[in-house]
């Protein structure tokens, strides 16, 4: 931070937000058009969102669906557990205003960081490794239950997709499967009309899924990578923790190789994998996950109109060697560097 600027750097800053702002406006000129590369590759562009609210701050109609809607801010802003009503009309709200776009309501994901005042939890001296995702919901299956009730109810001809946060095992998506089905079957005996085929995907965000894909493909819909999380499970980062927040770093070649991984096998099974994690924001990043193989993204709604932009100035060609250049650096910097390069060359 600059206090006393002098008049030549007031000029310089003034000029380059005028920049900033006249690229914003060509990005958000052609928000609505699709992301696909000239050599016909594609990317899906979807969104993540935390409430009702966004829909007021952000325009998410140029969004291919919601990427990732984190249900538990519902019950974050509320002083008991919402009921299965009034979950129920918060999802048909948000399944309506993107329609008949998708939406991927993840189940709850509570512990860590993000706590509920009226529901006692432990008190553990490692959150981020502890009681958390859903292993709260499959300790506690009346939550489960309940959400997955009012999501199916609210997803009657609507694009609805179920996403399993904190998934470690292929026993955590058996059990969850076993009470999805029971919801289904109960919800139909009562006389409630529920869809017939429901999506029901799992987040990557404990390393052990990693070497289960195969095993856990052939089971879920869909992959999404909660990249935030996997990050500093795979570097033994905790990402809260001042002392040691400096060696989170999205862009280390394990993780960038984890990435090149997942994409592959959900390649191979035939299944959709995205990346929802903050390091999608970035527009030449996004084009790097499309280049390993991730056929779509869910970003902040506000980089949008940029990772859409993005797409459509490159070709698929150049998105795969920029991935098989990523890949092959084995230091951080490396990885930086050609990222840079790619950017000055492609997006700037």
């Amino acid at each position: 931070i600059e206090l006393r600027p002098g008049e030549e750097q007031i000029v310089d800053f003034q000029a380059r937000r005028q920049r900033l702002e006249q690229r914003r406006a060509t990005f958000a000129e052609r928000a609505g058009d699709p992301a696909r590369t000239p050599d016909g590759g594609s990317l899906l562009v979807q969104v993540n969102i935390e409430s009702l609210r966004d829909f007021d701050i952000f325009n998410c109609a140029h969004s291919d669906g919601i990427g990732l809607c984190r249900t538990e801010f519902l019950y974050m802003e509320r002083p008991q557990f919402p009921s299965e009503d009034e979950q129920f009309r918060m999802y048909r709200r948000v399944l309506e205003k993107m329609a008949p776009r998708p939406v991927t309501l993840r189940t709850l994901d509570i512990g860590g960081d993000k706590r509920l005042p009226y529901f006692q939890t432990p008190k553990e001296e490692n959150p981020a490794l502890g009681w958390r995702g859903l292993r709260v919901s499959l300790e506690w299956q009346d939550l489960l239950r309940v959400q997955l009730r009012a999501a199916l109810r609210a997803g009657v001809g609507k694009d609805l997709r179920i996403l399993l946060p904190m998934v470690a095992s292929i026993e955590e998506v058996d059990a969850t499967r076993r009470i999805f089905d029971g919801v289904r079957t109960s919800l139909l005996e009562q006389g409630w009309e529920v869809e017939r085929d429901v999506p029901v995907g799992i987040m990557v965000e404990v390393p052990s899924v990693l070497f289960c894909l195969d095993a856990l493909l052939p089971q879920v819909d869909f992959v999404s990578v909660g990249t935030n999380d996997l990050v500093q499970y795979l570097l033994a980062v905790d990402r809260d923790n001042p002392w040691v927040s400096k060696l989170y770093e999205p862009h280390h070649p394990a993780v960038l190789r984890a990435l090149a991984q997942v994409a592959e096998a959900a390649g191979r099974a035939g299944k959709p994998s995205s990346v929802c994690g903050d390091m999608a924001d970035d527009p030449a990043t996004a084009i790097l996950l499309m280049g390993m193989g991730f056929t779509s993204v869910s970003v902040a709604p506000y980089f949008l109109p940029e990772i859409k932009f993005a797409v459509r100035r490159t070709t698929l060609a150049a998105a795969r060697e920029l991935a098989a250049e990523v890949l092959a650096q084995s230091h951080v910097e490396g990885v930086k560097s050609v990222l840079a390069a790619f950017r000055e060359r492609q997006l700037a």
